[in-house]
């Protein structure tokens, strides 16, 4: 049975998340120091209101000495008139200029764009995020259809959430909740979670308009990213062995006798679920939780991930690696496997090969058949399935975003089409950041969308 292996280490200004099964990177994710701003709430100014635009300018620090590096972008969309300090709120979305603002940092700044702000404060914590002025409640869409609905139906009946949701907040049910359908006494510790961050925001919003522009009044700390990071990782891993743990052809799944075989592409026909053969995997065929164990080779960062959620879990093994252990990056592969993606040619194990461009409109990703030269059997259907799994390995870690076509080699028939499009919905559902694919073109080019990260 293949294991995953959560490896953190410490990069310049930060902290590396890499996702293996075995010793073949799936996933990377970074964690920045302090110099990253993204998640921070801070006592603004509006220095400018363009309505061309449809945003305000709010300046949020004067720690930069570049005065733009000070300003940040707020959209008018992103507007809410909780966050307005120094005046009763007309009950409009409208901002004046020389107005005090509670604003969180959304998105970084990017080249000559300035950070993006809202007014709509985002806190999270292990089960639910809380949101002011975004109502209702929303799900991960990596929790099974099944889960989410059960979720949803008891977040919707709590009254304390009920009381929370009627202030003009929204809640969002994170991915690690689906643990509360098979152990009840968790959902305590979601409503306890979204009482404290309810809490924490109306303290935010009570204090502000005694604290002076460039106050940051919340800051995201490396511990509290880590830990989301490491609960992606976790999530991911866990469902992708549990496809790979499975035979690729066959499925042990009578349940009286347990000796009859089920094809895996007729266990779900559902296009519409987000993980298609995975969640079917998962909730019928899988009895033994796969083993994944979290890897550090730096004191500091050891001690944090001990401290996580994910950390205290049981049923993890947590590991420091010491000098006498080997080197981590030599183990692992880590740079080596880290420049290969920076490679546009990706080779597959059947002789065949990816060609992958990135053009500011679109990715693509061309399959060919390369030095395959067997000329007997399903070869381009062989070499397409082999392909997927690749492709989808390679935009995760590339972290390909917006339209991707992937081009894979023309087959005969309409079934090995079928097939196919169930193998990219699984493989697009595993990922943790929102992927979906969305059709094959006329010309059988299969269209997948991906959301930034």
């Amino acid at each position: 049975m293949q294991k995953g292996h959560i490896l953190v280490t410490s990069k310049d200004n930060g902290i590396r998340v890499s996702s293996y099964i075995d010793t073949k990177m799936e996933l990377t994710m970074s964690i920045e120091n302090s110099g990253d701003l993204v998640g921070n709430v801070y006592v603004g100014y509006v220095e400018n209101i363009v309505d061309n635009l449809n945003a305000a300018f709010v300046r949020f620090t004067n720690d930069n000495s570049n005065p733009k590096d000070n300003i940040g972008y707020l959209p008018f969309s992103e507007i809410n008139e909780r966050g307005l300090i120094n005046r009763a709120s007309s009950g409009e979305k409208k901002l004046k200029r020389g107005d005090f603002v509670l604003v969180q940092i959304l998105k970084p700044a990017v080249k000559t764009k300035q950070v993006f702000l809202t007014m709509n404060i985002s806190i999270g914590a292990s089960y639910l995020a809380l949101t002011l002025g975004r109502g209702g409640i929303g799900m991960s869409k990596k929790i099974p259809e099944k889960k989410a609905a059960t979720l949803y139906s008891k977040f919707k009946k709590d009254f304390t959430i009920k009381s929370i949701l009627d202030e003009n907040y929204g809640i969002v049910v994170r991915t690690k909740a689906e643990k509360i359908c098979d152990d009840k006494s968790l959902f305590e510790s979601a409503r306890s979670e979204a009482e404290i961050i309810y809490k924490q925001i109306e303290e935010m919003i009570k204090i502000s308009s005694s604290r002076k522009i460039g106050t940051c009044l919340y800051k995201k700390q490396n511990t509290e990213q880590l830990s989301d990071v490491l609960d992606r990782s976790y999530y991911f891993l866990r469902r992708y062995l549990d496809v790979r743990n499975i035979d690729k052809k066959h499925v042990e799944g009578d349940f009286e006798n347990n000796k009859n075989t089920m094809q895996i592409e007729n266990i779900s026909d559902d296009k519409n679920n987000d993980f298609g053969i995975a969640e079917d995997l998962a909730n019928i065929c899988i009895s033994k939780e796969p083993e994944i164990d979290i890897i550090s080779d730096d004191m500091e960062i050891f001690e944090m991930i001990s401290d996580t959620d994910i950390g205290k879990l049981g049923d993890i093994d947590l590991r420091l690696y010491t000098e006498k252990d080997g080197n981590l990056n030599v183990i692992y592969s880590i740079n080596s496997q880290l420049k290969d993606i920076q490679n546009k040619k990706v080779w597959l194990k059947s002789g065949g090969y990816l060609v992958i461009e990135q053009t500011e409109a679109m990715n693509v990703i061309d399959v060919n058949s390369g030095k395959n030269i067997k000329q007997k059997g399903d070869l381009f259907y062989e070499i397409n399935d082999e392909a997927v799994e690749e492709t989808f390995r390679q935009i995760r870690l590339r972290n390909l975003s917006g339209m991707i076509m992937i081009d894979f080699i023309n087959m005969k028939t309409a079934a090995e089409y079928k097939r196919l499009q169930k193998k990219i919905e699984t493989f697009a559902g595993l990922d943790p950041i929102y992927t979906q694919f969305v059709d094959f073109t006329g010309l059988k080019i299969a269209e997948i969308i991906r959301s930034k990260k």
